[in-house]
C-alpha cells in the first residue's frame, strides 16, 4: 500500500471519551493508553508530515495539526481537573490503589446542582448499560436529592401511586403521537 493511501486512516484528532468507572485500576489503565496514544498520534503526525515529501502540502498540514491538536488536548482536556460528587466511599478506595484524591464537602447550597448533574451522568450511564448497577446507582442519586429537598421516600412512593391510580404506569407501552 502506498504511504498517500495510508493517510486515509490517519485520524484527525478530537476527545476521545475516557469511561468512568467506580475501579480506580480501570481508570489508571485507560488514562495511561489515552497518554499513550496521544503522544504516538503526535509523533507519528510529525514525522510523516516532515519526512513524506510524496505527500501534498494540504495533507502534510493536516497532519502537523493534528499533531498540534493532539499534544493541546491532551495538555488542556486530559491534565485538567475537574469536580464531581462521588459516592462517600470513592475517596477511600482510591486511596487503597495508590491515588491520592483531592476531595472537598459541598457547601449546602451546592448540592442540588451537584445532584442534578449526578442525576444526569447515572442517567446517561443507565441508558448506554441498562443493568441493575446504573439503576441502583439512579436510586442512589434521587434518595439523596429526595433528602436534599425533605421528601421521604414514603411521600415519594405516595405521590406515585397517587399518579398510577389516575393516569396509570407504563406497562402497556403507548405512544402519543401530537399532531
Amino acid at each position: 500500500m502506498d504511504l498517500i493511501d495510508l493517510t486515509n486512516y490517519l485520524p484527525i484528532v478530537g476527545p476521545i471519551k475516557t469511561a468512568i468507572t467506580p475501579d480506580p485500576k480501570t481508570v489508571k489503565f485507560q488514562t495511561l493508553v489515552n497518554t499513550i496514544s496521544h503522544l504516538f498520534l503526535t509523533v507519528l503526525c510529525f514525522l510523516v508530515s516532515a519526512v513524506s515529501k510524496r505527500l501534498p502540502n494540504e495533507v502534510r498540514w493536516v497532519l502537523a495539526a493534528s499533531a498540534v491538536l493532539s499534544l493541546l488536548h491532551y495538555f488542556v482536556v486530559m491534565n485538567k481537573s475537574h469536580t464531581k460528587l462521588v459516592r462517600d466511599g470513592i475517596p477511600e478506595i482510591m486511596r487503597k490503589v495508590g491515588k491520592n484524591p483531592i476531595v472537598n464537602r459541598a457547601q449546602k447550597s451546592e448540592l442540588p446542582q451537584l445532584l442534578n448533574e449526578k442525576l444526569r451522568e447515572e442517567t446517561e450511564e443507565f441508558i448506554e448499560a441498562q443493568n441493575i448497577e446504573e439503576l441502583a446507582d439512579l436510586m442512589e442519586v434521587v434518595q439523596a436529592i429526595a433528602k436534599t429537598k425533605g421528601f421521604s421516600m414514603e411521600q415519594i412512593e405516595q405521590t406515585r401511586a397517587k399518579k398510577f391510580s389516575e393516569r396509570g404506569g407504563f406497562a402497556e407501552g403507548l405512544v402519543l403521537t401530537l399532531k
